[in-house]
């Protein structure tokens, strides 16, 4: 990247303190794709040169761009460009397939399986079914912009949409085909998120190391007649997502005599 001349003055004409220049930069030129995923990024002396500051304020920056995980360093090599992470909404409010297409990304969904099955016993409890009833399983890859990003693991009841094996799965979001074909419309939905380490074939499928951080999200989703209807199982790439959650506080007001 051609070295430029940096700007002591913000876009609102406010002075800036040098450290915040210094950060404003380096995550503006990572955003606009300046500097790309895993390119190195300038070294500290090379940063103190180009904008006249000390490697103490330099190396702050980094520090912080790092601990955010825009940045990740290699010990005798340097500082790398990790890539923005992909910030999205819990399942339960809206597919992700769906939120990342309104986000301008480029989405891509594999089908690695899909079956009628046995539901375990965990499965059959989770989504209130009797021992033993059918399920469908499917299992997706899915990709941003030609990179994984998550696996997807569906339990579904099989009586609820008995053609779904026959459905376009693919390149139609299940959430979709569940509403639009058999009438299934969310009415809430219940998830848990924990961390966990990629196992080898889940590596080997989101393009990660054995032991890599990933995000597993579970989330049950119940019908307008409250029925769960469906079981998500996703891992989500640790170093490529971000999941959001809000909640507000229903307040009781009592009346006023």
């Amino acid at each position: 990247m051609p070295e430029k001349e940096f700007n002591m003055i913000n876009e609102n004409g406010r002075a800036q303190t040098l450290h915040l220049r210094l950060y404003n930069y380096l995550r503006s030129a990572v955003e606009a794709g300046e500097y790309k995923k895993d390119q190195m990024i300038p070294s500290e002396n090379k940063l103190c040169a180009m904008f006249s500051m000390s490697r103490t304020t330099v190396r702050n920056v980094l520090n912080q761009l790092v601990s955010e995980k825009l940045l990740y360093r290699i010990p005798g090599k340097g500082t790398f460009v990790a890539g923005t992470q992909i910030t999205t909404l819990s399942i339960a409010c809206k597919g992700i397939r769906e939120q990342l297409e309104e986000k301008g990304y480029q989405t891509d969904t594999e089908l690695l399986s899909a079956e009628q099955t046995a539901a375990a016993d965990h499965i059959a409890k989770a989504l209130q079914l009797p021992l033993e009833s059918q399920v469908f399983v499917i299992k997706r890859l899915r990709c941003v912009n030609g990179a994984p990003l998550s696996l997807h693991t569906s339990y579904i009841p099989s009586d609820l949409c008995p053609e779904l094996l026959s459905d376009d799965l693919e390149t139609t979001a299940l959430c979709h085909i569940l509403e639009q074909r058999y009438d299934i419309s969310p009415l809430r939905g219940e998830e848990s998120l924990e961390s966990l380490n990629a196992s080898a074939p889940q590596a080997k499928l989101l393009g990660v190391k054995p032991g890599a951080g990933l995000l597993y999200l579970e989330c049950t989703m119940y019908s307008t007649q409250n029925r769960p209807y469906l079981l998500d199982k996703v891992f989500f790439r640790g170093d490529s997502i971000k999941l959001q959650f809000s909640y507000q506080r229903e307040l009781q007001l009592s009346s006023l005599k």
